[in-house]
């Protein structure tokens, strides 16, 4: 095989279906730092395997409620919890 026949196979990846669950459950700490990782998290792996590729869901409770709750006064929150609902 040559360069050229090689680097389409490279680069594609197929990947199964996935189901995934996130579970926020604690208090973020300063500047929400917690929920925007969880939530950057979530993005990277719908980002790597494709948006038909993954069912993501995000459970929160406890004191992960509060990531809705802070989302009132943090846009980037505000803009991840779109996204993810997207």
């Amino acid at each position: 095989m040559t360069l050229t026949e090689i680097a389409p196979l490279a680069t594609e990846q197929i990947y199964a279906a996935q189901k995934v669950t996130d579970h926020v459950d604690g208090p973020s700490g300063h500047g929400d730092c917690r929920y925007l990782s969880t939530l950057r998290k979530a993005q990277n792996h719908v980002n790597a395997l494709g948006v038909d590729t993954v069912d993501l869901v995000v459970v929160m409770h406890g004191n992960g409620l509060g990531m809705l709750q802070n989302a009132v006064g943090n846009d980037d929150l505000k803009t991840g919890i779109a996204w993810l609902k997207g």
